[in-house]
């Protein structure tokens, strides 16, 4: 079982806050749990995760009225969306690329490729 966890050093760059104190009362405010101490604090990712969901809902509650779980639906549907096309390129990325060898008709190409041979290698 794997257990996720977020150092709150972490939670400062996706939350706008900047100071511990303000950053302990929003995870308060929001029923996460504080765990650890000293420079070794963290919650639980799903906790987090949980309340910035439940934050959405209620914005779009707000202002959406009886129409929120659609548009939920809908941004949700687009965020996977983009994850999916995110996670091809990335996957793209690893790939290995194809190198073709030169190989020389002449000796002239012969030289010339062992001169950047030479160059590349520094020798």
């Amino acid at each position: 079982m794997n257990i996720e966890i977020i150092y709150f050093r972490d939670l400062k760059s996706e939350l706008p806050y900047r100071d511990s104190r303000s950053l302990s009362d929003y995870l308060q405010r929001n029923k996460i749990e504080i765990l650890g101490a000293g420079k070794t604090r963290y919650v639980l990712a799903t906790q987090f995760k949980r309340a910035q969901l439940q934050e959405r809902i209620n914005h779009l509650k707000a202002k959406y009225q009886d129409r929120w779980m659609e548009v939920l639906k809908s941004e949700m549907n687009l965020f996977a969306q983009l994850q999916s096309a995110l996670d091809e390129i990335e996957q793209d990325k690893k790939k290995p690329t194809v190198k073709q060898k030169a190989i020389p008709k002449s000796k002239t190409q012969q030289r010339f490729l062992n001169e950047i041979n030479k160059e590349l290698t520094g020798q």
